[in-house]
């Protein structure tokens, strides 16, 4: 009926107790805008050099533009290749030069319109071209501050083409009706601003609510002392796993854990160091199981580990290895603790109900017989 694995450890030497290392961090978005920029500059880049060839230094402002734009975006383009950049970094200076080159031929244009060409279509051009520099200013810099940048840039815009367009200074060549074109294209602009305005905020809002449903989920299904899955997601995570090892006709444990003497240090220490001894005591059996195995906190001081893929000795084995790990284990202000075990591994046709009552029973047996021990039950023929 029972397998028993070690007996208990008399040797103890104190450790340190662990920092707790930073949770992951799914970088998946963040490559993929990565290698969007990257393709975009460099199809930026190329539409610079082309342009330059094209145009052949015609247009002073251009001439000077079009190389120093490609240069910028190849630097730019290396840098965010190498992961030099921060993402937000990366969004601004996109966004920069886009601004600079486009204001600044308005700003020419006003100033000396020799230098731009002013008599062709660039003008209507340019100031279409305007318009992108709206919807980049919210995805850069979020709805409040991207709000106050997209309005900063319609004023600047206004100063540099209202003024001339109302004193019907557009150049005729460029539209057929250049000052309507600018004034309504200044309108329109108004109303992009006013419109990605309500949908940032709208999608804001919906972040806001999906980040706040997750958490209500994560806080639902795990244990706020340790950070481990609660009996909930353990419930449910057992089950699925049971029905997965059925499916593809593989083994299946489980092993309680048990920390021995828990009311001893209450009781001795009070609630605090024995919310330290759970918190230590569930880091250390994080570190010792295996990726892909379950592990979460039953309740109280009781812990269960799900072990899927895993026969009868091999689940013994990963017990013993926890076991030794926590027999090593020294808390500060707590001492030395040791915990018991209980393994069962799944049998033909049977339900989570009987391998947990199996687990309890063999853990049971452990704590009777002097704790600080690995016990397995192997009374139920195994699947």
């Amino acid at each position: 009926m029972w397998s028993i694995r070690t007996e208990p450890s008399r040797s103890r030497r104190g450790a340190p107790t662990p920092s707790q290392s930073p949770p992951g961090h799914d970088q998946g978005s963040d490559t993929t805008k990565r290698r969007a920029y990257v393709v975009v500059l460099a199809l930026l880049t190329v539409l610079m050099v082309y342009l330059r060839v094209r145009d052949g230094g015609l247009v002073p402002y251009w001439s000077f533009v079009h190389p120093a734009l490609a240069f910028y975006n190849v630097v730019l383009l290396v840098l965010i290749w190498r992961r030099k950049l921060s993402l937000h970094t990366t969004e601004a200076l996109v966004l920069a030069p886009l601004v600079v080159v486009l204001f600044g031929f308005l700003a020419v244009w006003r100033v000396a319109p020799g230098l731009v060409d002013a008599d062709g279509a660039d003008l209507i051009l340019v100031m279409l071209w305007a318009g992108v520099a709206f919807p980049l200013c919210f995805l850069v810099f979020g709805t409040r501050r991207g709000l106050l940048t997209a309005l900063g840039i319609y004023l600047t815009f206004l100063l540099l083409v209202a003024p001339p367009a109302v004193r019907g200074e557009i150049p005729a060549g460029s539209h057929d009706a250049p000052t309507d074109f600018t004034l309504s294209l200044s309108v329109f602009f108004a109303v992009m601003i006013t419109l990605l305005w309500a949908l940032a905020s709208r999608l804001e809002q919906i972040a806001v609510a999906r980040g706040q449903m997750k958490l209500l989920a994560a806080q639902a299904t795990t244990d706020q002392l340790t950070g481990l899955p609660n009996r909930r997601h353990l419930d449910d995570g057992l089950d699925r796993l049971i029905a997965l090892a059925r499916r593809h006709d593989q083994q299946l444990s489980a092993v309680l854990i048990d920390l021995d003497h828990f009311k001893r240090i209450n009781d001795r220490l009070g609630h605090a160091a024995g919310d330290r001894a759970l918190r230590a005591f569930a880091h250390h059996l994080t570190a010792s199981v295996r990726t892909g195995d379950l592990l979460g906190r039953w309740g109280g001081e009781e812990f269960l580990l799900v072990a899927p893929n895993t026969g009868h000795d091999a689940a013994l084995e990963l017990a013993e290895r926890c076991r030794a790990r926590l027999a090593q284990m020294h808390v500060n202000d707590v001492g030395p603790i040791t915990a018991s075990f209980g393994v069962a591994t799944l049998a033909s046709d049977e339900d989570a109900r009987s391998l947990l009552s199996r687990t309890d029973t063999a853990l049971y047996t452990a704590k009777r017989e002097g704790r600080d021990r690995v016990v397995g039950h192997t009374t139920v023929r195994e699947a």
